[in-house]
């Protein structure tokens, strides 16, 4: 099983420096659109701020990375959090350094140790988890059918982490990746079941 650490639960940290604040916001993620839902959420709630600088990493085997400066001079920012995000050794997880101007610049080596000490500081007081890459799979079935599917994927300790339910319901589930193949031919054996790519 394709273990990795992360972040049991979301942190916040604060740094300072010359006037200006650097809040930093470390998320555990799961994928893209989990990504794109905390920045967003961090463009709302900290309109006023200066940038929004981030990185994350995703997945183990072929990790997912990205660093983004939002307007720092390039690689001041975004790339000094991932650094701190390898050197923790942590995946599926989003880290978000919002500045708040100060008045004084700091040049690049200040912007640099800047977000990496906020980016570290909230790192270093997360709890690690652990935990195993997994495989969403996107399951179709009718109302009626909906319970045997749950039951179903209970029996088998598969997490159901999103329903949608409009004419017909659909189901997303997370299961260990070299489980996927063999969960998928059972699930094929069900004559109510389809999944979806």
């Amino acid at each position: 099983m394709a273990k990795f650490t992360s972040i049991a639960e979301p942190t916040t940290a604060l740094y300072k420096e010359k006037g200006s604040k650097f809040l930093a916001f470390a998320f555990p993620v799961q994928n893209l659109e989990e990504i794109n839902a905390r920045l967003e959420e961090l463009r709302i709630a900290h309109p006023k701020a200066r940038h929004h600088c981030y990185a994350y990493k995703l997945g183990t085997s072929h990790p997912i990375m990205k660093a983004n400066d939002d307007g720092e001079p390039s690689n001041s920012a975004g790339t000094p959090i991932l650094n701190q995000i390898r050197s923790a050794e942590l995946t599926n997880i989003l880290v978000v350094v919002v500045r708040y101007f100060g008045g004084t610049k700091l040049g690049i080596p200040g912007l640099i140790q800047a977000y990496k000490t906020a980016a570290a500081d909230s790192l270093k007081i997360a709890i690690l988890a652990e935990d195993f890459e997994k495989e969403q799979i996107a399951l179709l079935t009718t109302y009626h059918k909906l319970s045997e599917l749950q039951n179903f994927l209970k029996k088998r300790n598969v997490i159901v982490v999103a329903q949608e339910f409009n004419d017909t319901c659909i189901l997303r589930a997370a299961v260990a990746i070299e489980d996927a193949s063999n969960l998928k031919k059972k699930l094929l054996q069900l004559p109510f079941i389809q999944i979806l790519p």
